[in-house]
């Protein structure tokens, strides 16, 4: 199903690789997002690009909606799918932080 398929990062990381160098990226999670809120998130987004500040007006959350609970065993079965491609994006993604501090040495 496409929408398995859209959550396997790694592959799709890599492959932006194949045609980007690392230090075009800017990795950001979600839960570091909500922590922080949209403008500093988006501070960092504008610094990395080289663009000048732009203060978000609206951060209220959008193309959200409620989902039916999942079962527990399909939340299983998909924490078993998605652990090797998980545990492969976290290695690749120490491997570019790493690359990238010794690139700032």
């Amino acid at each position: 199903h496409s929408m398995v398929v859209r959550g396997l990062y790694e592959l799709q990381l890599r492959s932006w690789l194949k045609a980007f160098s690392p230090r075009d990226f800017l990795i950001l999670k979600m839960e570091d997002m909500k922590a922080r809120g949209v403008g500093p998130t988006m501070e960092r987004v504008w610094v990395h690009l080289d663009l000048p500040p732009y203060q978000v007006e609206d951060d209220s959350p959008k193309n959200t909606r409620d989902y039916e609970p999942m079962s527990e065993e399909l939340r299983k079965y998909l924490e078993r799918f998605y652990e090797p491609h998980n545990r492969r994006l976290g290695q690749l993604l120490d491997s570019l932080l790493t690359e990238e501090a010794c690139d700032d040495d």
